[in-house]
């Protein structure tokens, strides 16, 4: 069996939790290490679906080993309420461990600090991580804890774009390489819902799903801006609808038809543009927790500063005159800046993605 330090057992924790992502909410993804009383790797468990063991129990259940004096790390501080699933801590209190290490506290208020104090009052050794994998930790759970604090649905810009920032290019189907779409696909799993403007609509004809390999059972929300009704006709042949249920596409619009051609969600707006504050409560009301906003520039341009995060794929070549729009509006006024700010390559493509912090200039 290996001998894990405390940040190599932090890190496989975190590596579980990740193969939560997209299957979980509205819960974060949670994953969970043991270590026996020498150090040694004996289980390890995540959070795999809503209304699943989360991820503490499913390690106590892979575990065939003795806990005396084993060591748990646990990515978010163990459950103390009774939910769709029982209180991780109660059963965590009966066993031997000998400590806990605990990625972050619990944002959701029916729990911060509760499973903490429960584990301390049993005496366990509680230690809260710190260390160079904490932020690490706090993008794994960005969605969930934006949801507790504003109620609201986190939202982000994906963006492929040319080094000059265009979006569209004549002559040219896709602006980034295959495997920045394989990635923006396992991204579309990740979130609640995909958000498109019309135009895109119709000149695209998108599916929007996932077509990640892990996430092709995944059946997300699309969320189509259309002011004037301009898809209504189209809908009902449209790939859209191939690949998941009327009730999956929510169409926002000013003047709704008395019956639409296929039962699709329906979000009535009379202002245009659209209230974009009011628009993502309604949307949390109807239980989007998390937005991935795909396009096109107008679209892009009105949500810039209601984003939480934004992906943006560079493609290493300039559009030049043949570029047909930027992603921005030129009539943007205010500075846009990123902070934990991370870059990957998809061979010649580059994915630069941080959190937006709207600063005055």
């Amino acid at each position: 069996m290996d001998v894990l330090n405390k940040e190599q057992a932090m890190s496989l924790a975190i590596e579980q939790a990740r193969r939560g992502l997209g299957r979980v909410s509205p819960n974060p993804p949670v994953g969970a290490v043991i270590l026996n009383s020498r150090g040694q790797l004996i289980s390890t468990g995540y959070h795999q679906a809503l209304g699943a063991d989360h991820a503490e129990i499913m390690a106590l259940k892979n575990n065939k080993h003795s806990l005396e004096q084993a060591v748990l790390y646990v990515t978010l501080e163990p459950c103390a309420h009774q939910g769709l699933t029982p209180s991780c801590v109660d059963q965590l209190i009966k066993l031997p461990f000998s400590k806990v290490c605990i990625g972050l506290k619990d944002p959701n208020p029916k729990v911060c600090g509760r499973g903490i104090r429960k584990l301390t009052e049993a005496d366990i050794e509680v230690e809260m991580y710190e260390g160079p994998l904490t932020d690490q930790l706090e993008e794994l759970i960005e969605i969930f804890s934006y949801n507790m604090k504003e109620q609201k649905p986190f939202v982000a810009l994906k963006v492929a774009s040319s080094l000059d920032g265009h979006i569209a290019v004549c002559d040219r189907k896709w602006i980034t390489n295959e495997f920045s779409r394989e990635h923006v696909s396992l991204l579309r799993g990740h979130y609640d819902a995909v958000c498109i403007g019309v135009q895109t609509f119709l000149t695209d004809n998108p599916r929007l799903n996932s077509r990640h390999p892990h996430l092709l059972d995944q059946d997300n929300t699309v969320i189509l801006l259309d002011p004037e009704g301009l898809s209504f006709s189209s809908l009902k042949d449209s790939r859209l609808l191939q690949v998941r249920d009327t009730s999956k596409v929510i169409i926002v619009t000013q003047q709704p038809p008395a019956s639409l051609p296929v039962p699709c969600g329906v979000i009535q707006q009379k202002e245009n543009p659209f209230n974009l504050d009011q628009l993502c409560e309604q949307l949390f009301q109807k239980g989007v927790r998390s937005i991935l906003v795909e396009g096109g520039g107008e679209v892009f341009s009105s949500f810039l500063e209601k984003s939480q995060r934004i992906y943006l794929f560079l493609s290493p070549f300039l559009a030049g005159d043949k570029g047909r729009k930027r992603w921005w509006s030129e009539e943007m006024d205010f500075p846009v800046h990123l902070s934990s700010v991370c870059t990957s390559s998809f061979q010649e493509d580059l994915l630069i993605t941080g959190l937006l912090a709207k600063k005055e200039p």
